[in-house]
């Protein structure tokens, strides 16, 4: 008996509404904030509030790696088939993302669950806000080490 992870299902691609939402300042930090939905319109605007009121306690994360960290993140809460998905990102060690992840479930819209086993997983429309956040890292940070525009970074937005 094969578990649906074994089973291997494809669906026709089509582009998905990628929303940046605003920037975020929480405890210090700098959080640029995405939508991603599989609808014609983001609609789960109620999962998007709950989720920016746990950012003070999930942006402790980061201080736990022992990695310096820079203080800026962004954030994708993508509306799927099964349910919503929440991509904190981070910026750390200079060059390098970390990433913690969390679900909520279209049966259970008011539980949150942290899914530390997804960590690493990121589908092909995440992937746009990614390679979009990575060439703003680029062109802001990294191309000018001495004087990096954190500023710039987070106005840079997809």
């Amino acid at each position: 008996m094969k578990s649906t992870w074994e089973v291997i299902m494809f669906e026709a691609y089509r582009d998905r509404e990628i929303d940046f939402y605003r920037v975020l300042e929480i405890a210090g930090w700098q959080v640029k904030v995405y939508t991603i939905t599989n609808k014609a319109q983001f609609s789960a605007a109620a999962i998007r509030d709950q989720v920016i009121a746990y950012l003070p306690t999930w942006l402790r994360i980061p201080g736990e790696s022992g990695l310096p960290v820079y203080k800026h993140a962004f954030l994708i809460i993508h509306e799927a088939r099964e349910g919503v998905w929440i991509l904190l990102n981070w910026w750390t060690g200079g060059e390098m993302i970390q990433r913690s992840t969390w679900f909520v479930a279209n049966e259970v819209p008011a539980e949150v669950l942290h899914q530390p086993k997804h960590d690493g997983l990121v589908c092909v429309w995440e992937l746009e806000v990614i390679f979009h956040e990575r060439k703003a890292w680029i062109k802001h940070v990294l191309q000018h080490p001495e004087t990096p525009c954190f500023d710039r970074y987070l106005e840079d937005a997809l």
